[in-house]
């Protein structure tokens, strides 16, 4: 490194140590939970997207990075893919609440199981965020039911990832139940999970329901003698364009209602891995 650039660097640094705490919300509350400022954030805090994955922001960088969402007017898409928030993304959740500007939201991998009832609360009040990436975030049974408690009562959401969790047939049941009465979503995939015979078949019939989802995706999970709800979907809903059913287990008996529904609707069946 030159001289030259050692000396940005440095003024750089004391820039960011002499910015008044009270007029930077970042700034302050790194100081409150005793952390260091991510330069990576205090360099882009002012820009419409920030891409910030496997930084290791961990969770007190998380808190401190709620402190900013709050009241940011400038931040459209914001992605802490791999960060091991844990617990912080109840921080971020809470924040999200009160944000009316971001859109788009990736938090896939932080381990947010216990988030589970903040990201209900942001889902039920947030009236500006339009996808939500929660992707193999440890998510059960008892976090997928508050989220589809939120989700009954969202007004602006259109992609949800839920994939590659841990939600079995009671989140399964849960989720149908307020994919019937969500009049947003686009689009929602819920493939590599563990829903099987019973959880398929309410979420299906809930689906089956739904005016609004274009895109559906539940591969890897067990469809199995569930099959006559996909027949039952496929039947009565005209909505969806793509449906992913791969490695759900159908048997031969329940491939034919599979195709039986086919032929009367024009959704294109997906039997692939997609993922």
């Amino acid at each position: 490194m030159t001289n030259g650039s050692i000396s940005v660097v440095l003024r750089f640094n004391l820039d960011i140590l002499q910015r008044d705490n009270r007029k930077d919300p970042y700034l302050k509350a790194c100081k409150t939970f005793s952390i260091s400022p991510v330069s990576f954030l205090t360099q882009r805090l002012g820009q419409q997207e920030i891409v910030m994955r496997y930084h290791g922001l961990g969770i007190f960088g998380a808190q401190a990075l709620a402190q900013v969402l709050q009241s940011n007017k400038t931040l459209i898409k914001l992605d802490l893919t791999g960060n091991y928030i844990e617990r912080g993304g109840t921080h971020v959740c809470q924040a999200m609440t009160l944000n009316t500007t971001l859109t788009h939201l990736n938090l896939s991998f932080n381990k947010l199981g216990k988030s589970a009832q903040a990201i209900g609360n942001l889902l039920s009040e947030n009236v500006a965020l339009k996808t939500l990436i929660l992707k193999g975030n440890d998510i059960g049974d008892m976090e997928a039911t508050s989220i589809a408690e939120g989700l009954k009562q969202n007004v602006c959401l259109n992609v949800l990832d839920l994939s590659h969790n841990l939600i079995g047939d009671i989140g399964g049941i849960a989720l149908g139940q307020a994919i019937a009465v969500n009049e947003t979503l686009v689009e929602f995939d819920l493939g590599w999970n563990t829903i099987r015979q019973r959880g398929m078949m309410a979420f299906l019939t809930g689906v089956r329901d739904n005016t609004t989802i274009q895109h559906l995706n539940v591969q890897r999970n067990g469809i199995a003698e569930s099959a006559p709800a996909v027949f039952a979907l496929l039947q009565k809903n005209t909505t969806i364009a793509k449906l992913s059913i791969g490695y759900c287990r159908i048997d031969d008996q329940g491939m034919l209602a599979v195709a039986k529904g086919i032929e009367t609707n024009s959704t294109s069946v997906d039997f692939r891995d997609t993922d």
